[in-house]
């Protein structure tokens, strides 16, 4: 099974959680996936500066998101995604990966990432995290037997 690693960072000024629209369409949060045998601090450092234009300060790990590639295909692949909370250097812009960016309420940010996400462990932890309860372990419930 094939894993692939990734760090996204939660970003809040005044209230507001910056999200980027990909290419394919639907909202995230910045950040991607890491190179080989690059460390997920490098990745998330990398992959903000590729999305907005904006260098990461301050990072602080806050919860780890796991959940099948494709979510027809559980077996094929998975992500391990680090989710890091960090503010920026500047304001950002639009990377050329990236069709917008926009500050969305806190509050109502994962009803932004659910649109067309087909990941609901992606926005579950940003739905947490506006509540307070962001920090930790965010995938499939474990087995037990």
């Amino acid at each position: 099974m094939r894993v692939r690693r990734s760090a996204h960072a939660l970003i809040v000024r005044e209230g507001k959680l910056l999200v980027v629209r990909e290419a394919m369409g639907y909202w995230s949060l910045p950040g991607g996936g890491a190179r080989p045998g690059e460390p997920l601090l490098a990745a998330l450092e990398r992959e903000v500066w590729e999305e907005t234009g904006c260098r990461v300060v301050h990072p602080s790990l806050l919860a780890l998101v796991e959940h099948p590639m494709f979510p027809n295909t559980p077996h094929a692949a998975w992500v391990l995604s680090a989710r890091f909370e960090a503010g920026l250097v500047g304001e950002p812009v639009p990377g050329p990966d990236v069709q917008k960016l926009a500050w969305v309420p806190l509050e109502t940010a994962a009803a932004w990432l659910s649109q067309g996400h087909p990941h609901p462990e992606v926005w579950a932890q940003v739905a947490a995290y506006a509540r307070g309860e962001g920090r930790g372990y965010f995938g499939p419930a474990a087995r037990t037997s």
